[in-house]
């Protein structure tokens, strides 16, 4: 019996000395040694989770902002207020689709919107300082004039102009190269981006209050192209965090018709402050 379990043990160490020297001369084949724990962990895992860099909506709402307007003269031909807390509010929005680009934190973001362009009349003081307004009035079919309100032919004697405004309405057609500084999250961290708009225009109006009889709330609207470009070039530039942000547009073409607006070297400029709503 102590022979026999002599024998097995002797079995049992033998097998395992083998598969042992048969190992060691596997890894000195190949120039390398058993991979140790440590070694094990630091290798890559094929399952390992992998942000994934997908392409994105983006629908901007304007809330906030004022618009401008630069000419070349020494005088304005339009002389408009630089700030008026009535002008502040707006409604524009812009729908975007970013396409990323060899899945970079850069995007090519093309899309369509709606925007408006709101000027408020700066008044001025005659000889016994009553305040007086201009407003956009049509000359002739090919001639648009900033012109004097004449109260008495508007309301008569019995009232008093107390603001003049002109409004233009656009249906735009964008495009803008955005960069995002997280990569798989683009409505988080800091973005810039730069773009042109072209827009397309699909109103105008002029509006004059005034009091009637000591009575407030009267305005006057009137409806036209005044002699506005039908479509109007803008480059934009936008600095943001998260899904806020600051926008600039600039105007790159006239505001009017070449030699039937006031002037022929106005271009508009805005500055506003916008939302991602998506």
């Amino acid at each position: 019996m102590k022979n026999k379990v002599v024998a097995l043990l002797l079995i049992f160490f033998a097998n395992h000395a083998i598969v042992d020297v048969v190992h060691a001369t596997a890894y000195r084949n190949v120039g390398e040694s058993p991979a140790t724990i440590s070694d094990q962990e630091n290798l890559p895992m094929s399952d390992a989770y992998v942000p994934p860099i997908e392409n994105y909506f983006s629908c901007t709402s304007e809330l906030l902002g004022m618009d401008y307007l630069l000419h070349q003269g020494s005088s304005a031909p339009i002389p408009v207020k630089k700030f008026d807390f009535s002008g502040l509010f707006r409604h524009n929005i812009a729908f975007l689709y970013a396409i990323r680009i060899n899945q970079s934190r850069f995007a090519f973001c093309p899309g369509v919107g709606f925007s408006s362009l709101k000027y408020y009349f700066d008044h001025m003081a005659n000889s016994s300082g009553k305040k007086i307004y201009k407003t956009l009035t049509r000359v002739g079919e090919k001639r648009t004039e900033c012109k004097q309100i004449d109260e008495t032919q508007l309301i008569g004697n019995d009232g008093e102009v107390t603001g003049s405004q002109f409004n233009i309405s656009y249906f735009d057609v964008m495009f803008r190269v955005r960069f995002n500084s997280v990569l798989d999250e683009p409505k988080e961290g800091f973005h810039v981006w730069l773009g042109m708009k072209l827009g397309f225009r699909i109103g105008a109006t002029t509006t004059i209050d005034y009091s009637e009889y000591n009575e407030t709330g009267a305005s006057l609207v009137r409806s036209g192209s005044f002699n506005l470009s039908r479509a109007h070039l803008s480059w934009q530039g936008g600095l943001g965090y998260s899904r806020f942000g600051l926008i600039v547009t600039h105007g790159l073409s006239s505001l009017f018709d070449e030699n039937r607006g006031p002037d022929n070297a106005i271009r508009p400029l805005s500055v506003g402050l916008y939302i991602d709503l998506l």
